[in-house]
């Protein structure tokens, strides 16, 4: 039986209660099953897209918190009151574990939204919410998301801030962000046993196929099979492909290892364009979507936290559902 605090959680398909506290889970057995020999198994851990949403009364509320894996320093909880984000908990860096009390601005009874961070394992307890509910209706669109470290969040600051909650607030959408650093085309990440019934998807792959395969022929067959096997499982809803974006180290002719990685880079990017509109999805130009200057970017490939409404603001301009 679900209990009322697991029924805080949102962006997953299952809540465990832990010792550690209540953990939100975004994968199914069969995934994990991949991911299980991938160098990046323990991302799918991770509490990307995953927010606490209820209703309270309550002038202040609390609750602790536990990683039992923190993969980056930062330890930031995102609030929102009534769809407005109020404020951010910034913890001291690289805190495993911690307790967190708010007060809220608004007076009487108020919608709360608590994102967690996008690269730990949250467990979350001791929670005290008020005399809270968590009844929330189910929005009419539904996007499930499969995408890379980029889409996860990864080296942005704030996990409301990363493009997936941004577009997926701005369209009115539930999510479920199965986004995982290091991911590439792999159609076995595709479960079709997943239980939650999307409206729409977003699929942000192919720059992990750049720098982690560079083999064009293989590359080019997983792209194949990746679109084969999404098409079987979602054959009706929309699909948005969004290309691998604009990166700062990109167009770098002055070394052959430059001049080969744009042209590896051009040859999956129309690779990905043509089996997405062979396949009757979106096919949305990352190099359209993202500005081509360094300043929004953490590294050569991460955005920062305005990189990310640059990415979110261009993708909304193209995306169907």
């Amino acid at each position: 039986m679900t209990d009322k605090f697991s029924k805080l959680f949102h962006g997953c398909i299952e809540v465990r209660k832990c010792d550690e506290g209540y953990f939100p889970v975004r994968f199914t057995k069969a995934q994990y099953d991949v991911y299980a020999g991938k160098p990046w198994c323990c991302y799918p851990n991770c509490t990307a897209g995953v927010y606490m949403e209820f209703i309270t009364d309550a002038e202040e509320i609390s609750f602790d918190y536990f990683f039992r894996l923190l993969f980056f320093p930062s330890v930031i909880f995102d609030i929102f009151e009534n769809d407005i984000y109020t404020d951010f908990v910034r913890e001291p860096d690289s805190s495993n574990k911690g307790h967190i009390s708010y007060k809220k601005k608004t007076p009487g009874r108020t919608r709360i939204k608590i994102y967690l961070p996008y690269h730990g394992e949250t467990h979350i307890s001791n929670i005290n919410f008020g005399n809270f509910t968590t009844t929330r209706e189910t929005r009419a669109k539904r996007f499930l998301v499969y995408g890379d470290s980029i889409s996860q969040g990864l080296m942005g600051t704030h996990p409301c801030m990363s493009w997936v909650p941004l577009v997926c607030n701005a369209t009115d959408a539930d999510y479920i962000n199965l986004s995982v650093g290091g991911d590439l085309f792999d159609k076995d990440m595709i479960d079709e046993n997943y239980p939650w019934k999307p409206t729409a998807l977003m699929i942000a792959l192919g720059t992990n196929d750049l720098y982690f395969n560079g083999r064009y022929s293989e590359i080019k067959t997983n792209i194949e099979e990746f679109f084969k096997k999404l098409r079987s499982v979602y054959p009706d809803i929309p699909v948005n492909v969004i290309t691998p974006a604009w990166q700062t180290d990109l167009e770098t002719f002055d070394t052959q290892e430059g001049c080969d990685k744009y042209k590896l880079y051009g040859q999956i990017y129309a690779k990905i364009i043509k089996e997405a509109e062979k396949a009757g999805c979106n096919a949305v130009e990352g190099l359209k979507i993202m500005p081509h200057v360094p300043e929004y970017f953490t590294d050569h490939v991460h955005p920062n936290d305005m990189g990310f409404l640059q990415y979110a603001l261009g993708l909304l301009r193209y995306l169907k559902y």
